[in-house]
């Protein structure tokens, strides 16, 4: 019952930014890898709670990192997750997070996975993130923070699922700026096997069916 308490504590304790951390945080470490315990969060409203926390905590930063790190977890191979987070307005909630915490490093990689989970396989989820500016936000993450291997690689994760099956965001990448940041990350990072195949990922999505990206 671990999962169903720590979505109890966040509801009773709207207003107090440790218990949300904390409890996103158990949230985080009970569902990943856990298929039966992500269903569990969703079926407690884990998800919802996640994305209230972020919505009355904004100025936190640590609790924006530690929501989106839950909404990343609960939302992995979880395709009832993955639409209950746009439903809630997760997606928005991750674009919001990088906007405020545009120089916490930590915000912008987790934020990122959070949107690469949550609009993966999902068409709704996709045009979610590119109306909230989601692709624009990861370029940004990437110029802001270059010589970080995480950000570089949770970006590049970012852009190649909200690009894959998706014309708009693909243009959108273009024009920010996405395909010239992924090659500079490959420059930045190239002991990184992780950026280096997350960068190729993202350049194979951008550029799938877009002459102008190629």
């Amino acid at each position: 019952g671990g999962i169903e308490a720590a979505v109890r504590a966040m509801g009773k304790h709207g207003e107090h930014a440790g218990v949300q951390e904390a409890a996103c945080k158990a949230l985080t470490s009970m569902t990943a890898s856990n298929a039966a315990n992500q269903v569990k969060a969703g079926e407690a409203g884990g998800v919802e709670a996640a994305v209230r926390a972020m919505g009355q905590h904004g100025e936190h930063a640590g609790v924006q990192e530690a929501a989106c790190k839950a909404l990343t977890s609960m939302t992995y191979s979880n395709a009832a997750n993955k639409v209950k987070a746009g439903e809630a307005g997760g997606v928005e909630a991750a674009v919001r997070a990088m906007g405020q915490h545009g120089e916490h490093a930590g915000v912008q990689e987790a934020a990122c996975f959070s949107l690469r989970n949550v609009t993966y396989s999902n068409a709704a989820n996709k045009v979610k993130a590119g109306e909230a500016g989601g692709v624009e936000a990861a370029v940004r993450a990437m110029g802001k923070h270059g010589e970080h291997a995480g950000v570089q690689e949770a970006a590049c994760g970012a852009l190649t699922s909200m690009t894959a099956s998706n014309a708009a965001n693909k243009v959108k990448a273009g024009e920010a700026g996405g395909v010239e940041a992924a090659v500079r990350a490959m420059g930045q990072h190239g002991e990184h096997a992780g950026v280096q195949e997350a960068a190729c990922k993202a350049l194979t999505s951008m550029t799938y069916s877009n002459a102008a990206n190629k």
